[in-house]
């Protein structure tokens, strides 16, 4: 393709409309080895069929593959109905240029500048620019990875993953995959592999965000509305990271999350409110329930909402423990602090510290029974702080034993 836009360059737009086929002629036969070496059978025959026209120097067997390339390219998925069209004007185009043709019995043809440039736009943005799968094939093989217990999660490693699986990929891939992904999603109760699903989705929305927020507007915002309440835990997993889909949802379905999340089943009560303090739509009500739990569900509801819990939240949170801490030190309070602790800034950490001391007695009965919660926090700031609080000479640093 470089040697087409050189010549074009140079004046001769009939020489780069030949160089044009032959850069979409090589892309296909490439990527019928890429397909193969997939194990795309039909790429296979295609290119055991194209090594026997070669080897045997068949010429015009060799001309007659090279005539369905369109068609091959088409039946592979590699293009779509409507740019088969447009790669059979350029095989046209290119036998007007590449044999002797008149526009009349004195002046020979010779194409535009504008047609040559039109040909190299169709073949690069229909063909040339893609990976070989981006069909049925690539949306069944990407599901696949997404769907392996060993698809990460963190999202930096998805992102990374999914920009390999769709970085160049054509926007039918790009809709298709989020449509799966989210009725996959929905489908079933949240699991491992629905944390891997949403992982995958937020990544392509990080990768595609403007054809991902068409998408949200037009489609992704009526599939949520078809929630049944039995679904409703479902969406609500589903969202709480992805504000750009939860802005979407009409006002009526934004209410049903929010009687959920006030009155959910007794089996999804921690889960709906660890969401609830996570979202700003609903954190007034996750705070509600909140205050009404158990040390132990209120351990789980924060631990389980972890570092999606706002930082604006965080020092609510751990306003209230220093509010309502008294001396001694209870376990209550201990085990809230474990759930609390890291979400906590280092001043937050030190002040947490020297509660363990009054009137220079311990405030609990060993270091041991310090360490679930110290053990929490980063390892360097806590030592840190630790050291410099009133607790180092009653608790030993080195006794805790502490599973760093």
């Amino acid at each position: 393709m470089e040697d087409a836009i050189r010549v074009l360059r140079a004046g001769s737009p009939r020489a780069a409309i030949l160089l044009t086929w032959l850069a979409v002629v090589y892309d296909v036969l490439g990527k019928l080895r890429e397909l193969e070496e997939g194990g795309d059978l039909p790429a296979k025959a295609l290119r055991e069929e194209y090594d026997a026209i070669r080897t045997s120097e068949d010429v015009r067997k060799s001309q007659d593959f090279e005539g369905r390339i369109p068609v091959i390219a088409s039946n592979l998925e590699l293009i779509s109905n409507l740019e088969k069209r447009d790669l059979e004007r350029l095989k046209s185009e290119r036998h007007r240029c590449a044999h002797p043709s008149q526009t009349d019995e004195s002046t020979p043809y010779l194409p535009s500048d504008e047609l040559a440039r039109y040909h190299i736009r169709v073949a690069v943005e229909s063909l040339l620019q893609f990976p070989p799968t981006q069909g049925k094939a690539a949306l069944a093989r990407i599901q696949a990875d997404i769907d392996s217990p060993y698809f990460p999660i963190e999202d930096a490693a998805a992102h990374e993953r999914m920009r390999r699986h769709i970085g160049r990929a054509r926007q039918s891939l790009i809709r298709n995959l989020a449509i799966t992904l989210m009725k996959a999603i929905l489908g079933d109760p949240p699991t491992e592999l629905s944390v891997r699903r949403r992982s995958a989705l937020i990544a392509l929305w990080k990768i595609h965000p403007a054809e991902l927020d068409g998408l949200a507007r037009h489609k992704l915002s009526s599939l949520a509305a078809q929630t049944s309440d039995d679904q409703l835990r479902q969406l609500l997993f589903l969202v709480r990271p992805l504000e750009q889909l939860f802005a979407v949802l009409d006002r009526t379905l934004k209410d049903r999350l929010r009687l959920y999340i006030e009155s959910p089943p007794t089996a999804e009560d921690i889960f709906a409110t660890a969401s609830a303090l996570a979202m700003n739509e609903y954190r007034s009500a996750g705070l509600v329930r909140l205050s009404r739990y158990s040390t132990a569900d209120y351990y789980a509801a924060v631990t389980m909402a972890g570092k999606n819990i706002p930082p604006d939240l965080v020092r609510v949170l751990v306003s209230e423990l220093f509010k309502n801490s008294h001396q001694p030190l209870g376990d209550e309070l201990i085990r809230r602090f474990t759930a609390v602790a890291p979400l906590m800034t280092p001043p937050e950490i030190g002040a947490f510290f020297e509660l363990l001391v009054k009137d220079g007695k311990p405030q609990v009965t060993h270091a041991a029974d310090v360490e679930p919660v110290v053990s929490r926090f980063d390892k360097s700031i806590a030592e840190r702080e630790f050291r410099a609080s009133s607790a180092a000479a009653l608790y030993p640093w080195e006794d805790m034993r502490l599973p760093f």
